[in-house]
């Protein structure tokens, strides 16, 4: 019967010709179904449908959709897409393609609708805007206070975005500014603020394209460094941005060494950094560290340090002095202590 039905299609391939013919009549009838959108992907206007896979809920958070596109529309993980809110009022939201089909035609696509755009500056000091998707995580922790445990839960978030140069590059430890901002709503109190704890990027990733995941975790809003008015966490004006300086000369109160947070350390935290500056410019110096318990761990970077406490609680409550010195002086100096996690 096939063959016969091949024969009278004067194909070769029943199976390749079964497929166009599917594909055909799907893309036909885009215009004529209620979940049909406009869109707009690569630049290029085109319509969609939006199908919904789970409900939102106040507990569950949002709700999953598929979105399928016209043949001749290439999207893959990774992919914004812009979808007209309401019909016909010209207005567009982004989307993210979260995972890929593998379907031969009518490809459905899992899609996150953004709902937060994140915002940093890179190491050029370039202002870098991306929209993401947000998504509430729970993570069951313990802190150790003598010899009791004290199990607790830490607020975090779920954070997916779009690969690209930018995005690859952020690393463990980079903090944003995660909170609301809506015109007519004023903050009176500072801003949350997080700290990336983990990235996925592996396995997001397909033939170089695909979506970063981001764990992270509150941590603390600091006021010399963190803009309030532009939502950006580790700010500098662009005037500020340091270029390679000489070493100046001694003055005594030119010196300081800056950091983000308080002049304590999270027992099982990732690292911190610290770097000394001479006026605004930051400048390279020799650092120690003064530890009678050999409980800090260090890594030099241009200009910084990055140290962090060992993970074991007979540090707890333990000081230490972390020393900036040039040509033999101390220039810089900080007194800190290991103490336990406080959310």
């Amino acid at each position: 019967m096939f063959e016969e039905y091949r024969k009278r299609l004067k194909v070769d391939n029943l199976n390749e010709a079964i497929t166009e013919s599917s594909q055909m009549i799907s893309d036909s009838s885009f215009d004529f179904t209620s979940n049909a959108k406009r869109a707009v992907v690569n630049g290029k206007q085109t319509v969609v449908k939006l199908i919904q896979k789970s409900d939102t809920t106040s507990t569950s958070g949002y709700g999953d959709y598929f979105l399928q596109f016209k043949s001749n529309v290439e999207v893959y993980c990774g992919t914004y897409v812009q979808i007209e809110t309401v019909y016909n009022s010209g207005e567009y939201s982004p989307w993210l393609i979260a995972y890929e089909s593998s379907a031969n035609y009518s490809k459905k696509y899992l899609a996150l609708e953004c709902n937060y755009v994140l915002k940093w500056r890179n190491s050029y000091g370039t202002i870098i805007e991306r929209d993401i998707h947000i998504r509430d995580m729970k993570i069951s922790s313990s802190k150790y206070l003598t010899n009791n445990v004290i199990n607790e839960t830490k607020g975090s978030l779920n954070l997916l975005i779009g690969l690209d140069e930018e995005t690859a590059n952020i690393e463990d430890g980079r903090r944003f500014i995660i909170d609301i901002s809506i015109d007519g709503i004023e903050l009176i109190k500072s801003p949350d603020v997080y700290s990336v704890q983990y990235k996925n990027i592996v396995t997001k990733i397909t033939n170089n394209k695909g979506i970063i995941e981001l764990g992270v975790s509150k941590t603390q809003f600091n006021k010399d460094t963190d803009s309030k008015e532009l939502m950006i966490a580790d700010y500098i004006p662009s005037a500020s941005i340091p270029n390679i300086v000489e070493q100046p000369e001694l003055e005594s109160g030119s010196y300081a060494i800056r950091y983000n947070g308080t002049d304590n350390l999270i027992l099982g935290a990732n690292y911190k950094m610290f770097t000394c500056y001479y006026g605004e410019n930051p400048i390279d110096v020799t650092w120690n560290i003064i530890d009678e318990n050999d409980m800090i761990e260090a890594e030099l970077t241009s200009q910084s340090i990055q140290i962090k406490a060992t993970d074991d609680n007979k540090f707890m409550n333990k000081s230490f002095v972390l020393q900036a010195t040039l040509n033999d002086t101390v220039v810089g100096e900080i007194k800190m202590k290991v103490v336990s996690i406080i959310w």
